[in-house]
């Protein structure tokens, strides 16, 4: 459906004359911007794509793509506004097509752009950071737990260190995953 309405703007913004263009331009970049929130969470409402599929990692990544491909055509309008319209709405047209056709991981041929950067998710990074300070978290708690608890249990006094150190590690890769705990290893003092 957001495609249609941004179609319809960027027909409606390309047969407006030149002066009084603006108002139907701030419609049309709304518009866009809808579309590209849809691309962002097209792999999730298309119902193609369950929930732990190996495909949705390169479904998102495609989407990040398309988005910055989006943005870089909405961008044109400013600097070439005749061939920007038509590339847009063509744009818009096989986005359109593709998700219809339930391909969301194909929505655009991103090789036939190599130099757009992909769109940044706030989110992804944001998920990141909750997941490395989770894992920074539970390393503290384990560690703190663990030498409260060493104490009481018949260990030698050499091996109450080497154990308390070693839960730290450990709850911190259960709680993230090897993939964050890697990166929050990257973070340590003399690592390169």
């Amino acid at each position: 459906m957001e495609i249609l309405k941004a179609l319809e703007a960027c027909d409606d913004a390309q047969r407006a004359p030149v002066i009084s263009r603006q108002r139907r331009l701030r419609r049309l970049d709304r518009a866009c911007r809808r579309v590209e929130e849809c691309v962002l969470k097209a792999h999730r409402v298309a119902g193609t794509i369950p929930l732990r599929s190996t495909r949705r990692a390169p479904a998102r990544q495609h989407a990040a793509q398309v988005a910055g491909i989006l943005r870089q055509q909405v961008a044109r309008l400013d600097t070439e506004p005749q061939k920007a319209f038509a590339d847009l709405g063509a744009m818009l047209a096989t986005i359109g097509e593709q998700y219809a056709a339930g391909q969301v991981g194909a929505l655009l041929d991103v090789k036939a752009h190599p130099d757009v950067q992909p769109l940044s998710t706030a989110r992804q990074a944001i998920g990141e950071t909750v997941r490395i300070a989770m894992a920074l978290s539970a390393a503290t708690v384990a560690a703190a737990v663990a030498a409260a608890v060493l104490p009481g249990l018949p260990l030698p006094g050499q091996a109450r260190p080497w154990v308390t150190f070693g839960c730290a590690p450990v709850a911190a890769l259960l709680t993230s995953g090897w993939n964050i705990f890697s990166k929050v290893v990257g973070l340590l003092p003399g690592r390169q």
